[in-house]
């Protein structure tokens, strides 16, 4: 039998703060799921929230079979299959695969404030195109990494207290870039505080627009704006002119039926399903203005670059003209990103733009979010800090059930 005692890592839970380590933890799996509060992973495509991670399979069984994807020594998702897919773990390494990310997971086991400091770099010199490193908790994107190929120094990075529930998974996920997983096999290590907290009584996350649900043709609906940067860079409003309904299909930069435009605009443009950026620079912006005062935040936010001849874009999001997060988005790939917003006041207008990362050829976008805002609960005397928006494991669960049933509409 390789099973351990199924309670490791909870028998040694005291009121006090705990610690956790990747590397050394991961001596305790032993091809076995949540040893320690830790899983392994991977996702369908990439990384749409919590509920889009796949455990790799165990059943106690000797060697590795179709229902027991461990080696003896790591999990590999091949299985008896042999590779590819390469999605594959280690104590120190997650290697992704085209189409499946990587995801080492910790499941936080009661009401905590945690903190983590983690180190993500490229294990396997050679060709390649790099990879990209997510961490996520309950769903909500805390940091994105462009890791270079051949950068084995990679970023170390520390996040400290993030509130999180019992229960709530903390996602350390490895992308490959562009259809291209050659040499990608990433250093991944983390070590964790996890503090124990009363975090009060969870809030709501009430809806207040949603970009497909809210898109009609003719005219934007109440609180949009569809732009592009015509009149210089992104990031400054006063630069920001109006796309236009071209009685067709789309918004674009002259209201008149067909693509392209006139340079730079192109094939700038936003419809029901997404868009386009335009040529130097220039970004397609959808935007909305809040009218109440309150702390918002984007859940079930997602994005995807369809072709994988594109050199990607660049996703923004501010809030005025601050730029709350800045991403990039390879060809073929996509990614979440649900982020907390901070306490907006009524006219207040959040910005998400796509522009191009180089050239604006093959670029076109699949994208959607919702614009949310937190309620406290009833019984709550203190209002949450933004920085809990998505932490309380609301609003972001469905992302992938919603991602698909949206794209099909």
């Amino acid at each position: 039998m390789k099973r351990l005692a199924v309670l490791i890592g909870v028998l040694a839970w005291s009121a006090g703060p705990a610690g956790a380590d990747s590397v050394s933890d991961f001596a305790l799996c032993n091809g076995l799921q949540g040893q320690a509060n830790w899983h392994y992973g991977y996702t369908d495509g990439f990384y749409l929230g919590p509920d889009s991670f796949i455990p790799f399979p165990e059943d106690e069984g000797p060697g590795i079979s179709a229902t027991d994807f461990w080696t003896g020594t790591y999990w590999d998702w091949g299985g008896p299959g042999g590779n590819p897919p390469w999605t594959r773990m280690n104590a120190s390494t997650q290697h992704p695969d085209e189409d499946k990310t990587s995801v080492r997971r910790y499941v936080v086991p009661v009401d905590a404030v945690v903190d983590v400091t983690y180190t993500v770099a490229d294990a396997q010199t050679g060709s390649g195109n790099g990879i990209l490193g997510l961490v996520y908790a309950g769903g909500r994107q805390l940091a994105s990494h462009d890791i270079a190929a051949n950068d084995t120094t990679g970023i170390t990075n520390s996040l400290t207290a993030i509130p999180m529930r019992a229960g709530t998974a903390l996602d350390f996920v490895v992308n490959s870039k562009k259809a291209n997983s050659s040499y990608d096999n990433t250093t991944v290590t983390a070590t964790l505080t996890v503090t124990p907290a009363d975090l009060g009584p969870a809030p709501t996350i009430v809806p207040v627009a949603d970009y497909r649900d809210d898109y009609q043709t003719g005219a934007p609906g109440a609180g949009w704006q569809y732009l592009w940067n015509k009149n210089g860079a992104i990031g400054n409003s006063a630069n920001y002119a109006a796309l236009l309904w071209d009685g067709s299909n789309r918004y674009d930069s002259d209201g008149v039926a067909g693509i392209p435009d006139p340079v730079p605009a192109r094939y700038v443009h936003l419809n029901w399903g997404g868009g386009h950026p335009g040529q130097s620079g220039k970004s397609a912006i959808a935007a909305y203005t809040v009218t109440e005062d309150a702390a918002y935040g984007l859940t079930d936010a997602w994005v995807r670059v369809a072709d994988s001849r594109s050199d990607g874009e660049d996703l923004f999001v501010y809030v005025n003209d601050t730029l709350v997060s800045q991403q990039y988005v390879w060809g073929a790939g996509g990614l979440s990103f649900p982020l907390d917003l901070g306490d907006l006041v009524a006219g207040d207008t959040i910005y998400v733009a796509m522009g191009p990362h180089g050239s604006d050829s093959y670029d076109a976008v699949n994208w959607d979010f919702t614009i949310a805002k937190l309620v406290p609960a009833p019984t709550s005397d203190v209002i949450p800090e933004p920085s809990t928006f998505l932490i309380w494991g609301l609003g972001v669960l469905g992302i992938g059930a919603g991602w698909r049933r949206r794209r099909t509409k």
